[in-house]
């Protein structure tokens, strides 16, 4: 019974009324940041120092397996631009729709296609044909926020890549410090691997 009631008109109709409440929150929201400077403006500033305070905090929680000093300057220069990568889109727009809507409105409308396109070399073996179709809808409705959202994620992941091995780095057990060199380079995103390559 409750599979027929999920399945029923009524809940897809509550489903989608629920994802277009999302996406005008979202809009509105995103309309009133990047319209009012003052919301904008001193975000680099609160970057580093949410990166000095944080990253501080994060390795004297892990001091007993990182050497402090080393963990503390990489977080200090990898987490403030990382920030900014998801920063970079927030008041980007393709016509009237912010870039910043993209991903949570992927979310929210196919939680399966949105991990696969955030989590690259995760899922990007299976190229499930609904999130191609996905893909290719978003990629026509807002092909220049599809292209910020597939640099973003490149980026996001160098920068991921360069924390990881800085911190494996840091570990103060050094038989670990090979795991850094072994460590993959690069890395394919769901376009590339289920759109161009096919």
């Amino acid at each position: 019974m409750a599979k027929a009631m999920m399945n029923s008109s009524w809940v897809a109709s509550a489903k989608d009324t629920a994802v277009k409440a999302i996406q005008v929150y979202n809009h509105n929201t995103l309309n009133k940041f990047c319209t009012t400077p003052g919301c904008t403006a001193g975000k680099e500033q609160l970057d580093k120092e949410y990166g000095t305070c944080y990253g501080g905090t994060l390795c004297a929680a892990m001091s007993q397996q990182l050497d402090y000093t080393k963990c503390k300057a990489a977080m200090e220069e990898t987490l403030p631009y990382m920030l900014r990568i998801q920063e970079s889109a927030a008041c980007a727009k393709d016509g009237d729709f912010y870039c910043a809507e993209l991903q949570s409105g992927l979310m929210v409308e196919n939680l399966k296609c949105y991990a696969m396109f955030m989590t690259p070399g995760v899922y990007n073996a299976h190229c499930e044909p609904e999130c191609v179709e996905l893909w290719k809808q978003k990629q026509q409705e807002h092909p220049g926020c599809m292209a910020l959202l597939e640099s973003e994620m490149k980026e996001a992941y160098v920068a991921g890549d360069k924390l990881s091995k800085a911190l494996i780095l840091a570990n103060k057990d050094e038989t670990m410090h090979g795991i850094a060199v072994s460590m993959n380079q690069s890395m394919s995103t769901f376009a590339d691997v289920c759109i161009r390559n096919k």
